[in-house]
């Protein structure tokens, strides 16, 4: 009877937390323009997000919206590749990421 107990009570404290953990997810708009005179492909992707290949022509943009679930792993980044084997990666969120709100490379 005790070790029932002893189950429920864990369970119902990892159910708790991962309640009041999804209170805090934020929801996040990334926006990318290229105002480069060069057409660019775009790879975006974090460890819950996969987004497809996007190619932007000169001063096109592309947007989309997602949600932090998860408050320890803020780690999103963009990878753009280009014409002459140019290719640039930047944290939006993670160790290489600017501390500005609005951010731009």
């Amino acid at each position: 009877m005790e070790i029932k107990i002893f189950i429920s009570s864990i369970l119902y404290l990892i159910l708790f937390q991962e309640a009041g953990g999804r209170k805090h997810r934020k929801r996040t708009e990334i926006r990318i323009i290229n105002q480069a005179d060069a057409n660019v492909k775009v790879h975006c992707q974090s460890i819950q997000l996969d987004q497809k290949d996007k190619f932007l022509g000169p001063n096109e943009s592309m947007h989309y919206k997602f949600h932090d679930i998860d408050r320890g792993n803020l780690h999103h980044w963009c990878d753009a590749y280009g014409l002459f084997d140019f290719f640039e990666t930047f944290d939006i969120y993670g160790n290489e990421a600017p501390t500005k709100r609005n951010q731009t490379w």
